[in-house]
């Protein structure tokens, strides 16, 4: 455009006029290419590349479920979506002993609270047993009843020795949960 001004002006007016046409073409193809390469994922499609992460990770195929919980993260629109990706990209980050690709996705989460057996987790990957500890038993004090929590928990408590705590916590989850849950 500014070639074809510049042509204008010295009094070129048929070279300005193409040059004008040329740089608009340019400009209509090079939109055209970003839109063909930009990849359109339906919300339903989504929604299967999540549940295929999940299971990958679940299958402890980490390099599967960090490439797919990668795709939604960066192509979803949807917040819990986005939320449920990140998490499983941290966990299978965790899986191959990568925390700082882990902590990575609780950037991609900051504008949610993150599930305490992953913060957790993420300190014990860290080497801070102790904070892993205290943030387990808060998630049990304000009222997380999963049997996950307090199983790292009571491993926790193992981990840096404090059998009796350990014991108690066990004894409380034996409370809570049905004999086939105990199993």
């Amino acid at each position: 455009v500014f070639a074809a001004l510049l042509l204008y002006r010295i009094g070129l007016s048929v070279a300005a006029v193409v040059f004008l046409v040329a740089s608009i073409l340019q400009f209509l193809a090079a939109k055209r290419v970003q839109t063909a390469t930009s990849p359109t994922i339906s919300p339903r499609q989504m929604a299967t590349l999540l549940e295929k992460a999940r299971s990958a990770l679940s299958e402890g195929d980490h390099d599967s479920a960090i490439k797919l919980a990668r795709v939604v993260v960066d192509f979803t629109s949807n917040a819990a979506m986005r939320r449920a990706a990140a998490e499983v990209y941290a966990w299978a980050a965790l899986g191959k002993n990568q925390p700082s690709e882990a902590r990575q996705a609780l950037v991609w989460m900051s504008d949610s609270a993150v599930d305490p057996l992953l913060q957790s987790a993420l300190l014990e990957a860290d080497g801070d047993v102790e904070r892993a500890v205290t943030c387990l038993r808060q998630a049990r004090v304000m009222g997380d009843e999963r049997p996950q929590v307090a199983a790292s928990l009571v491993r926790l408590l193992l981990l840096v020795d404090r059998f009796g705590e350990a014991a108690l916590t066990t004894i409380q989850i034996l409370d809570d949960v049905t004999v086939e849950e105990a199993r």
